[in-house]
């Protein structure tokens, strides 16, 4: 049987509460709307000021604290837990009360990119010219399992991302990264579908 924490956010846990959450109905000022607001105040105007920093800033996966720090988190957030979540994002989207953000004013704004990326992959010459010999000098097999069944060629040096950056809303952008790629060598490796995604964990292949 399920067991829910006590108070009442509906995560599923093993004793009574989820760590931390004791503090949102035994405590000082946990009920005292007025409090919890200056509190955040003060917050914010520390972090604005520097006088409070996040434990993490700065650090990458490569600090063991931030790697153990990921796997908990990945460990907690359960299948029953992303539906839930998921529900809330859907209608605070609807009601308005989460602005769905778009082109410059998303956070995912890649300055234009996404559209010329998808216009360079189109490209022939890009195949014959860059892709095709690293296929072939790798025997049409991925580097990292051997599959040769939907391959990719991963930018493994400079990023495909970083090339599109520099000619985005030059003139004739596609010959102009395509060329880049050709005429500079540019480094790849292939691979195949499920070792590419590895790679690219956030972008949806």
């Amino acid at each position: 049987m399920k067991k829910y924490c006590k108070c009442g956010c509906g995560d599923t846990v093993k004793n009574e509460w989820v760590r931390g959450h004791v503090a949102r109905v035994h405590n000082n000022y946990g009920h005292n709307l007025k409090a919890i607001e200056n509190s955040a105040n003060t917050r914010r105007e520390q972090y604005k000021n520097g006088e409070r920093k996040v434990w993490n800033d700065g650090l990458t996966i490569e600090d063991e604290r931030v790697a153990n720090n990921g796997k908990q988190v990945s460990k907690a957030f359960t299948q029953d837990r992303k539906d839930r979540y998921s529900k809330i994002m859907k209608k605070n989207r609807l009601d308005g009360t989460v602005p769905t953000l778009y082109g410059k004013d998303s956070s995912q704004w890649q300055g234009g990119t996404s559209p010329l990326s998808a216009r360079v992959y189109a490209s022939n010459k890009l195949y014959k010219e860059w892709k095709y010999p690293i296929l072939k000098k790798a025997g049409f097999k991925c580097k990292e399992c051997g599959s040769s069944k939907d391959l990719h060629i991963h930018h493994n040096k400079e990023m495909m991302n970083e090339i599109l950056k520099k000619f985005t809303g030059k003139s004739n952008p596609v010959k102009k990264v395509v060329d880049y790629h050709v005429h500079n060598k540019i480094s790849g490796v292939v691979l195949c579908y499920k070792h590419h995604k590895k790679q690219h964990p956030s972008l949806n292949f």
